[in-house]
């Protein structure tokens, strides 16, 4: 009887340590969708090339750095002409358009945020979880992170279709397939078409921003009328 009472704890022990010991992998993959996406709250520490590919004119592909941390953000673009830069420190927003020589100059910039809205990981995820036709299309791998894909339609718009590949580990969007109608002239009418928008983040690096990133140099800044 002993012999069997030993029996029987080792098995219940043995089913106990297997699942304590279970990898991240296998918890992760027995995560609802509605919990990933729970996690783009979390506060982000993190940097990310953005390659934005749009039918829309002028911005048919735009490359930018972003440095994320906490509500710190700055936002690189580099066009052929010149690098602008858009920094927050938490309170203060800076625009800024850097010359060859290094000089800081302050400018209106409204493609970064526009560019910022995008990248606002919460919003996007409270978006999914509220809209009432949110399916979840499987699973994949993107540059070595594990995602998850999902299709869902903006409430407030329902012609506004979104394709969501969703870390599982950080529940951000790591790529974004927006569809929308929009008017075929600048007179809104009866008459549209389908504009198809493609945002992907590369080279995403987590942990890694300091707060230095933020500050801008103030013997770099130059006055407006030097602009």
């Amino acid at each position: 009887m002993k012999k069997n009472v030993i029996f029987v704890l080792l098995v219940v022990l043995v089913f106990i340590f297997a699942g304590c010991t279970q990898s991240p992998e296998a918890k992760n993959s027995e995560e609802t969708i509605q919990q990933i996406l729970a996690k783009a709250k979390e506060p982000k520490n993190m940097e990310f090339e953005v390659v934005l590919t749009s039918e829309r004119a002028p911005v048919n592909s735009m490359a930018t750095k972003f440095y994320l941390k906490g509500e710190k953000y700055l936002a690189e673009i580099k066009t052929r002409e010149t690098t602008y830069i858009q920094s927050f420190d938490g309170e203060n927003i800076y625009n800024y358009s850097i010359s060859e020589s290094g000089v800081y100059c302050k400018t209106d910039l409204s493609v970064s945020d526009l560019l910022l809205d995008v990248f606002d990981f919460e919003l996007m995820a409270e978006r999914a979880l509220t809209a009432s036709n949110l399916m979840e299309l499987g699973k994949e791998t993107i540059d070595g992170i594990k995602v998850r894909v999902i299709e869902f339609s903006y409430e407030d718009y329902k012609e506004h279709k979104m394709k969501v590949w969703v870390s599982e580990e950080h529940g951000i969007a790591v790529k974004i397939r927006e569809e929308f109608e929009v008017p075929d002239t600048p007179i809104a009418g009866d008459s549209t078409y389908t504009v198809v928008d493609f945002t992907e983040l590369k080279n995403i690096k987590f942990n890694s921003v300091q707060d230095s990133v933020f500050e801008v140099p103030e013997e770099k800044i130059s006055p407006p009328e030097n602009c």
